[in-house]
């Protein structure tokens, strides 16, 4: 009799299952507005990563080609950087995936889709190996459009008159 006259003050049953829900509610939100805010964070991670190795892969480029004495084509995707005293100072070789640069001992690896190389000499498509070039338009399709790089090499007249061959022509006359 005793129990049937105390009330001890609680929640209802319908009062505990609204605080749950409402609690899953904002439970929920918070989950979801922390996996969107990780994915956006991630997704441009990667955007600004590749930016970050096309603009290394551009300045190295860039920096080798104008330090170089001259340029030739290696292979069909390969083109090597000459110092003055003849002697292979960069060699890139350019593949779909990547792209590697070695020097003497030292190996770097740029993760660049290449879609497109082309090597040329003085505006006309270079194609036989060891040929010089002054001239590399590289095509990079990591982004939503192809974003082209051409790079250009200024020769003086000595080292010109040096890297081309002879003219057979002139022997004969």
């Amino acid at each position: 009799m005793r129990l049937e006259n105390s009330k001890i003050a609680s929640f209802s049953l319908v009062e505990m299952l609204v605080v749950l829900v409402l609690s899953g509610i904002v439970l929920s939100a918070l989950y979801f507005s922390y996996y969107t805010i990780f994915t956006n964070q991630i997704t441009f991670t990667r955007k600004i990563d590749r930016q970050e190795e096309l603009g290394t892969l551009f300045y190295s480029l860039k920096r080798d080609i104008e330090l170089s004495y001259v340029l030739r084509v290696h292979e069909e995707q390969s083109m090597d950087c000459f110092t003055s005293s003849n002697e292979v100072g960069v060699s890139y070789h350019f593949f779909s995936s990547h792209t590697i640069r070695r020097q003497f001992e030292r190996i770097d690896t740029f993760h660049c889709k290449i879609k497109n190389i082309s090597f040329r000499f003085q505006g006309t498509p270079v194609s036989n190996s060891s040929d010089i070039i002054d001239e590399i338009v590289l095509t990079e399709d990591a982004f939503q459009s192809p974003f082209e790089m051409d790079i250009y090499k200024l020769y003086d007249a000595a080292s010109l008159i040096d890297a081309t061959p002879n003219d057979t022509t002139r022997e004969r006359n």
